[in-house]
């Protein structure tokens, strides 16, 4: 009986040992962000957050921000009988963020001296999301559809890696220091987004720090929303009536233009 108390003891011991230790790996990555909240107004153009924190000194420091997982209904285009250009077929993409964006430290896209970087063997960047995409098409190359996928979003910029966006600044021996800037593309969606700051180490995130970042919309964007959500039908009205004006607007510009010549 005693040696099972015993046993159990040092089992609850070592327990506690780990979780402490887990415990000061993540409390050892400081951050701080800098404005904590998105606001979405009318002059709204994307914005920069100011990132810095600490990690271990022989570590690098990583950040990826990833919103909802969102379920795409698209359409392929091609052409039909080798002539037209139309829509052929739909696809269907699901189980990807509406927004993916990585921050890499200096160096991280350089594969021409170490091959494959270790950050994409993690899948931290669009690997992870290739491996775990969902795509209904038929008779098609789901791996191409991805990637035009990809393309469509890093258009919009809502996806994309951003090189060199990490700087390291003072080295204690045990820990440094580091500083970033992140860009908010201008078609940013109002929602909660996901912040996370990965320490990689020896081929594995060593710590990671994980926060939410709220972006809502303020002021007339948000009117707008609300009218749209709530009361569509005078939204509808109030969008034909504005859609008149602007044409009666615009035939009165031009027909004064033409008779003053």
């Amino acid at each position: 009986m005693i040696k099972k108390i015993l046993a159990i003891s040092t089992i609850s011991m070592a327990c506690l040992v780990g979780r402490l230790h887990a415990a000061d790996a993540s409390t050892a990555l400081g951050v701080t962000m800098q404005p904590k909240h998105i606001l979405i107004g009318a002059a709204y153009n994307g914005m920069q957050i100011s990132v810095a924190g600490k990690i271990p000194s022989d570590a690098a420091a990583f950040i990826r921000l990833t919103g909802k997982l969102e379920h795409n209904r698209l359409k392929q285009k091609g052409r039909a009988l080798g002539l037209l250009w139309m829509n052929l077929d739909s696809v269907e993409i699901s189980k990807v963020p509406n927004v993916f964006l990585l921050y890499l430290p200096p160096g991280a896209g350089d594969a021409s001296q170490t091959g494959q970087p270790t950050w994409r063997k993690l899948g931290i960047g669009l690997e992870g999301l290739r491996r775990q995409v969902d795509i209904v098409a038929h008779d098609a190359n789901k791996g191409a559809l991805f990637d035009e996928f990809v393309k469509l979003k890093e258009k919009s910029g809502l996806y994309g890696m951003v090189e060199n966006a990490i700087h390291y600044e003072q080295n204690d021996g045990a820990m440094k220091t580091f500083n970033a800037t992140l860009a908010l593309p201008a078609s940013l969606p109002q929602g909660t987004y996901r912040f996370e700051l990965m320490a990689i180490k020896d081929g594995a995130v060593e710590g990671s720090v994980v926060r939410n970042i709220v972006a809502r919309e303020v002021g007339m964007p948000a009117w707008i929303s609300r009218l749209a959500f709530d009361h569509g039908t005078l939204y509808g009205v109030l969008a034909v009536l504005v859609a008149v004006v602007a044409g009666l607007f615009t035939g009165i510009m031009f027909k004064g233009e033409k008779g003053a010549h």
